[in-house]
């Protein structure tokens, strides 16, 4: 896993983008070095002083008041070019939530983070998946935000949502959905056991991995509870070797899951 220069400076991080991983999208590192600099730049230009975490799980964020980020001015390297950027102050609706790094980075994951409207309006016309966290139909039918009709339910309603576009265009209501899909996959993870397996090694196709309850919910929000135990009990029978494991693309992308999120922070969702 890439690490972040010591001491965190911009210089440090444009020797990273100069780096060959971080221009191969073919290479393994490709992803996770994109994901370091991002990070570099998050803690260098925002209000506060770059610091060391003072716990190991807490989430590594900028500053923020009132869900508002504050950026200052700086410059920094997109594709070999230095771009000047102003400061101002950045919407953030997720920050007032629980686990908002956790969220920033699943945002980041479904390619909707860097979007207009940090990707609350996204629509994938294919599968049909609505708003920055890219929910399917089926996932808002599992959290009664739709039944069975596709209609919205009293439960969207009371978010102000009635329809498709009053949900891409309601971020507090995509929260709101968040925070019940969180509260889902944390009661399917008990069922399924998988919180069980926190602490597990994989020697995983890229790198060792760590099972954490944050890449257990993130994998399960890529390919479910039972894909992500199905995934588990191929690597044990492989001994705990995914390379000796015959993967499907879904369990591949599982195992991607676990990996990049095993170093993130997350807090079970109050229940309500």
């Amino acid at each position: 896993m890439p690490r972040l220069p010591e001491p965190l400076t911009e210089e440090g991080l444009v020797r990273l983008i100069q780096d060959e991983r971080y221009w191969q999208s073919w290479h393994p590192d490709y992803r996770d070095l994109r994901d370091t600099v991002r990070e570099g730049y998050r803690r260098l230009f925002s209000d506060r002083p770059p610091e060391r975490d003072a716990q190991p799980n807490a989430d590594r964020e900028p500053a923020t008041t009132g869900g508002v980020v504050h950026v200052r001015a700086h410059t920094r390297v997109v594709d070999g070019k230095v771009v000047q950027v102003q400061a101002h102050d950045r919407s953030a609706p997720w920050r007032a939530r629980s686990n908002p790094g956790f969220r920033e980075r699943i945002a980041e994951a479904e390619s909707s983070a860097n979007k207009p409207n940090h990707g609350y309006g996204e629509r994938n016309a294919a599968s049909g998946a609505l708003g920055r966290y890219q929910m399917m139909p089926r996932t808002l039918l599992d959290i009664r935000w739709k039944d069975a009709g596709g209609r919205w339910t009293d439960r969207a309603r009371a978010n102000g949502v009635t329809n498709d576009r009053e949900f891409l265009t309601r971020p507090e209501a995509q929260e709101a959905a968040m925070d019940d899909l969180l509260r889902r996959y944390e009661a399917q993870g008990e069922e399924q056991r998988l919180f069980d397996r926190v602490g597990q090694k994989i020697r995983g196709r890229v790198a060792e991995i760590t099972v954490t309850e944050a890449g257990i919910i993130a994998a399960v929000h890529r390919g479910g509870a039972d894909g992500t135990r199905r995934y588990l009990e191929k690597i044990d029978r492989a001994g705990g070797d995914s390379r000796r494991a015959t993967l499907t693309k879904d369990e591949e992308a599982i195992e991607t899951r676990l990996r990049r999120f095993q170093n993130e922070g997350y807090s079970r969702v109050q229940r309500r």
